[in-house]
């Protein structure tokens, strides 16, 4: 029995009649010539371009069109002949002829490894171990190209989590009293990267002194804001842009008071005042950008005491910043 590398073609012997004269391979649409020549069309047509035109690559004579003609007789006894599933190899039994092929390529289970084409439009037979590698390829880059837009959803759905969460954090923590008691975790790390310059200003979640009332929060920095500063934590207060802007009185006038509560002893909380008078000329007038200058304490707390075993102001890795705007 022999196996064909090419179609996988199952016969006892392949008869040379069937054996395109050019290709040495079972004919493609066989044609045959005046003088009993044959050859697959398409094996024809690409050897007669390269010769001058009305001569005969296969015996170099003399031809016409007219002298040439499909050889529907050869063909129907190509179609007959026995074949497997080209999907043999993945686990397809199918055995059958040829010319119903076609119908069962369209049923096969193992459709997803098709690689064999309609045995007339793709004008022959396909090289099978090139056609599984060229299935593998065309597998592997479609799935590379799915886990690439995997992962640009997984990104994407990632971000708005995040928003998400940022957004629903600044609402359960933003207050409309003008009290807010801030509550910084991960102070370790928190200071740390403030050390090395990695995240130098935090700020609290938005508060407003009313329902429609001024809008502000405060800033940290946790290693101070400058050179004179550093080895101290430093606290501002910020006004911030609002929708009620136009309905409030400008310069902002109200007292300020701050502190970094001690959660040992709550008689040890540093207090301060923050002024609202003419040294800060720019921070408490109506917000014309997102925010305004800050006014605060640039010196509020020195490491030292802050990190101070027992001090009472880090308890759990989180300090806590209260103010209170009246």
């Amino acid at each position: 029995m022999v196996l064909d590398k090419r179609l996988l073609i199952i016969e006892d012997h392949i008869s040379e009649f069937y054996l395109c004269e050019i290709c040495k391979d079972v004919m493609r649409t066989p044609i045959q010539t005046c003088r009993g020549n044959v050859a697959c069309l398409s094996c024809y047509e690409k050897a007669a371009k390269k010769l001058t035109p009305g001569i005969c690559p296969l015996d170099k004579q003399p031809i016409t069109d007219e002298q040439i003609y499909l050889d529907k007789a050869r063909q129907n006894e190509i179609y007959n002949l026995s074949c497997v599933c080209p999907k043999l190899q993945f686990g397809c039994h199918w055995k059958g002829i040829i010319k119903n092929l076609e119908e069962h390529a369209r049923s096969c289970i193992f459709d997803s490894f098709s690689y064999y084409s309609n045995y007339e439009a793709s004008n022959g037979y396909m090289d099978v171990e090139s056609a599984i590698q060229k299935q593998l390829n065309d597998l592997k880059s479609q799935f590379q190209q799915f886990q690439h837009e995997i992962m640009k959803s997984i990104e994407r759905n990632s971000t708005l989590v995040t928003e998400l969460d940022l957004r629903l954090q600044l609402h359960e923590n933003t207050t409309y009293d003008g009290k807010c008691i801030w509550k910084l975790d991960n102070f370790e790390r928190r200071l740390q990267e403030a050390v090395i310059g990695k995240a130098t200003t935090l700020h609290s979640a938005p508060c407003y002194t009313s329902r429609c009332g001024y809008k502000y929060c405060l800033r940290t920095h946790l290693n101070g804001n400058d050179s004179k500063t550093k080895s101290h934590v430093s606290l501002y207060f910020v006004l911030m842009k609002s929708d009620y802007d136009n309905l409030l009185s400008w310069p902002f006038e109200k007292q300020i008071h701050v502190a970094l509560k001690n959660q040992n002893d709550r008689k040890m909380d540093i207090n301060q005042w923050i002024e609202n008078s003419s040294r800060y000329p720019d921070c408490f007038q109506k917000p014309s950008s997102h925010m305004n200058d800050a006014a605060g304490k640039p010196l509020i707390i020195p490491h030292s005491k802050l990190l101070a075993e027992q001090s009472g102001f880090v308890k759990d890795d989180s300090i806590f910043f209260e103010v209170n705007v009246c």
